[in-house]
């Protein structure tokens, strides 16, 4: 996994990172790439493609190969829906691993105007 850290990071241990990409098991980042994740003092700029499929359950993938409704909608609507939901598309250009993005980040798809 790569990372954007958009500031210079310390905590109250004196650990000090400035802000930069980083592959996420670069020493400067002392292990704390998830952390940096988690409290959105960094963005995920780039995933490992194991990790993508080690996160994501195989009910979901199962789910996003189904007719899930995504499948209606465009590349475009896919990423309006994701950035609309916060979800991190970086990297990603296919069809079907957008989808198991959004499926991943537990995001549904959209009705249809019948309601289904």
């Amino acid at each position: 996994m790569r990372i954007r850290l958009s500031s210079f990071y310390q905590n109250v241990n004196g650990v000090q990172i400035p802000a930069g990409e980083y592959d996420g098991k670069d020493g400067v980042l002392r292990g704390l790439a998830g952390y940096l994740v988690d409290t959105g003092h960094a963005v995920v700029i780039q995933r490992d493609p194991a990790t993508v499929a080690e996160s994501v359950s195989p009910d979901a993938l199962a789910q996003a190969d189904d007719a899930t409704g995504f499948d209606t909608l465009t590349v475009t609507q896919l990423r309006d829906l994701a950035e609309d939901n916060f979800v991190d598309l970086a990297g990603l250009t296919r069809k079907s691993d957008i989808i198991d993005a959004l499926v991943a980040a537990g995001i549904e798809a959209p009705e249809d105007e019948d309601g289904q």
